[in-house]
């Protein structure tokens, strides 16, 4: 696997999307990333499957400067011709990236979880749960 640029470290992508796109507004930022991923050769014929296209998912990542990261994620799926079976990459469970749970699970411990909703403008329960989960 490749090493991760020092922009895609600042904006939170995981290890393995490598950062594709940028989109500058003034209250948010935009990005498409894509995800750094092979598919493993089918079981049934020993071939790589062939791809079928892409699921695009979408991320917020940690604010930078007061402005939203969003994070347009194309997981590419493939599928064996042969017996059909699927194969696409694990993607981290939720609409945040690692980086911004860790933000929101550590800033809840030390401000609090309705002051944190506030700052990093997401819902109040959210927040509880992922402090809970960290």
């Amino acid at each position: 696997m490749r090493s991760q640029t020092s922009k895609e470290m600042l904006y939170g992508l995981e290890p393995n999307w490598q950062l594709v796109k940028e989109e500058f507004g003034p209250d948010v930022v935009k990005l498409e990333a894509q995800v750094d991923w092979q598919p493993q050769p089918c079981a049934c014929n020993g071939r790589v499957p062939h791809k079928q296209g892409d699921a695009p998912h979408c991320y917020r990542s940690a604010p930078i400067h007061e402005r939203q990261v969003l994070i347009m994620v194309r997981r590419p799926k493939y599928r064996c011709p042969q017996c059909g079976a699927g194969q696409s990459p694990e993607l981290p469970p939720g609409k945040f990236t690692s980086k911004f749970r860790q933000i929101i699970g550590s800033n809840a411990l030390k401000n609090g979880i309705t002051a944190t909703s506030e700052q990093l403008a997401v819902e109040r329960t959210t927040v509880a749960r992922i402090s809970r989960e960290e």
